[in-house]
């Protein structure tokens, strides 16, 4: 059996919008959007929601409560380190095989999108997948400093004198859903396995929020996908 659980972190603390995972999207609290979209999905058997604040922990939605320690929840704390707590504390996960981890600054990813990357990560049978939106190629023109006194390619040492038409795809993860095996993420310490696969998303689907022009960009767009 396949079973999925998932984890939506949410702190509530953010430097750019005060309790920005409660902050009113479409006049509902932004996390509710991840929240909804998970516990719909077809492939989800579980949703749990970690997170330091009781506002967040007690919204009145059907996931599953983790309450979250001060070393976790500032701004240092890293997501694989909140996973492996989670893995860690709650012995009733071991059944799980798959773990998604959504992240709640990313309300216009959907059940829809949930449950495709569900299925390619099936399907490909990979260790974990990402979702992303695709890039400009010329970033792999990129030199980087060398540590002396010169440069060296940040790619390949090709891609700098190459064609653009030529370079390959470039992505940039989006950071909506990342899925891994739970072995695999124990044994790693990472969302990303060396067998691993990917889905785009365009991006309007993939904005990210940070900022309250990250809101009003993201209200925009889903109003005209809307109309």
């Amino acid at each position: 059996m396949n079973k999925f659980l998932s984890i939506i972190p949410a702190r509530i603390g953010s430097k750019g919008i005060p309790k920005k995972n409660l902050y009113p999207f479409h006049k509902k609290p932004l996390i509710e959007w991840t929240i909804e979209a998970s516990l719909n999905s077809k492939y989800i058997d579980k949703t749990i929601v970690s997170s330091d604040s009781n506002e967040i922990l007690d919204l009145d939605l059907n996931f599953c409560k983790h309450k979250r320690s001060k070393k976790l929840s500032n701004d240092s704390a890293r997501s694989v380190d909140i996973v492996l707590n989670i893995l860690d504390e709650e012995t009733s996960l071991n059944d799980y095989e798959y773990l998604i981890f959504l992240q709640p600054t990313s309300p216009l990813r959907t059940t829809s999108h949930i449950d495709s990357a569900c299925a390619k990560i099936i399907k490909n049978n990979t260790d974990s997948l990402m979702t992303v939106r695709e890039i400009s190629n010329g970033v792999l023109k990129t030199f980087i400093h060398d540590g002396k006194d010169g440069l060296r390619a940040g790619f390949d040492k090709e891609f700098p004198f190459m064609p653009r038409q030529e370079l390959p795809k470039a992505f940039m993860p989006n950071g909506a859903i990342y899925i891994t095996r739970i072995k695999s993420f124990l044994e790693n310490k990472s969302f990303m396995s060396k067998n691993n696969s990917f889905m785009v998303m365009d991006g309007n689907s993939s904005i990210d929020i940070d900022n309250l022009d990250d809101i009003r960009h993201a209200e925009s767009v889903s109003n005209f996908k809307k109309s």
